[in-house]
């Protein structure tokens, strides 16, 4: 994806002349802060900023693999770690110039800093998952749920001080009205994959799917939200286990409007 525009074209956005989700940053369906992450590789020449992209997804990618499969006690557990970030599938996603791993790190420390307690961790994690809004659509209501459950409300006060946080500073600097906007560009210009949306590359979404089966729409929702019911009653019920998380995963990648697209 070219280092997302090459970080909304930064002569523009550094001169203040796009404030995002406008025509200057248009297919920019993301956070303010995932431009943050995106300058600093974009400030480089195009081959070098995505070279340095790849290492550095590559590595928070394996570094969760490996974590997570030794945490599962998988045996080897570099072998299985290996074959989860070097699949032709997740190979293709670090080499475009998305910034999908960074929400995939997101995703596990959050996870990690629900089980260990630690409410501001979690709540950073969570800012870290949002880069890549899809990654939260169904994992993020669940893991705060179960925050709830565990902590009750008063640690997620502290939870909430880096959200808000990231969300006062992107204020600042791309107008306080960035959510709203960000909300009419999603449904002026929706990406591919949506129910309605145009379809204008391959797209790996349960949605698509159903549509290219010829089935409508609230087929897609109907079930999404029953899977989506039950996960959630099973999470609340058994807590912030290993099986959780894995149906949380699953759930997430199922009921994902916009999970995976390919140039």
């Amino acid at each position: 994806d070219k280092l997302r525009f090459e970080a909304l074209s930064r002569p523009e956005l550094l001169a203040g002349e796009t404030l995002l989700y406008d025509e200057l940053a248009a297919g920019f369906y993301y956070p303010p802060w995932a431009v943050w992450i995106l300058l600093p590789f974009s400030l480089l020449d195009m081959q070098t900023g995505m070279a340095l992209l790849a290492i550095v997804s590559l590595t928070g990618a394996g570094a969760v693999a490996l974590h997570a499969a030794r945490d599962a006690g998988a045996r080897p557990a570099g072998f299985w770690a290996a074959a989860a970030v070097l699949c032709p599938y997740a190979l293709q996603v670090w080499f475009v110039g998305t910034h999908d791993a960074f929400g995939v790190v997101g995703v596990y420390l959050a996870w990690l800093a629900l089980r260990k307690d630690l409410p501001v961790g979690f709540g950073a994690a969570l800012v870290l998952a949002a880069v890549r809004p899809q990654h939260l659509v169904y994992a993020g209501p669940v893991f705060a749920l179960l925050a709830v459950k565990q902590w009750g409300w008063r640690p997620l006060l502290k939870a909430a001080l880096v959200p808000v946080a990231a969300m006062a500073l992107a204020g600042l600097s791309f107008g306080f009205d960035w959510p709203v906007r960000l909300v009419r560009h999603i449904v002026e210009q929706p990406p591919g994959g949506y129910i309605g949306a145009p379809r204008p590359h391959l797209i790996t979404s349960s949605y698509d799917l159903l549509r290219l089966a010829g089935l409508p729409g609230i087929v897609g929702l109907a079930g999404s939200l029953t899977l989506s019911l039950t996960a959630a009653a099973y999470a609340w019920r058994a807590g912030a286990t290993r099986a959780t998380l894995d149906r949380t995963l699953v759930v997430n990648a199922i009921v994902s409007p916009h999970f995976h697209s390919q140039s």
